[in-house]
């Protein structure tokens, strides 16, 4: 019987960072700073590190590549980060409606979340707006990375910990 996520350590629970292709250097570091508080390097996946399967298969597509990440990781979390001045978002977005579609919005409330860089316009107009109506379903949090107490890491962290031992 798996642990609930009340009993998990950091090292139990497996994380999906999302984003923008042209922000991957800093999810990577992001991925680098959960390390360092506890986090297996293994259960924090970033979508363009995987190259291919565990059977060394390439996937064929991006979205059989994204399908066979959910289901093979299992993600407790997904951290959809948005950057302030980035243009294009469609990577993101494919993925959260992917999620949205694949897991209904019942365990997508649970398991999404969103991490707004300071200065993001929720309402820019290459947001579509089935994404500006999950704004109040989901958890969401603002990140500066000139703010300690508001790195990115640290909003992760905060999302988390309730649900740790």
């Amino acid at each position: 019987m798996p642990k609930s996520i009340s009993r998990m350590s950091k090292g139990d629970i497996i994380l999906m960072l999302l984003g923008s292709s042209i922000h991957l250097s800093f999810r990577k570091q992001i991925k680098r700073q959960l390390i360092t508080t506890g986090f297996k390097k293994r259960n924090v996946i970033i979508m363009e590190e995987i190259i291919k399967n565990e059977k060394n298969i390439d996937y064929g597509s991006l979205d059989d590549k994204f399908e066979w990440i959910v289901k093979n990781y299992n993600p407790r979390f997904f951290f959809a980060i948005f950057h302030k001045n980035v243009k294009n978002i469609n990577g993101v977005i494919f993925e959260i409606g992917w999620l949205c579609g694949k897991l209904g919005s019942n365990i997508i409330s649970k398991k999404l979340r969103f991490l707004f860089e300071d200065g993001y316009n929720l309402k820019r107009e290459n947001t579509p707006s089935y994404i500006q109506a999950l704004f109040s379903k989901i958890l969401q949090l603002p990140f500066d990375e000139s703010k300690e107490y508001q790195k990115c890491h640290i909003q992760i962290l905060n999302f988390i910990n309730p649900c740790l031992k």
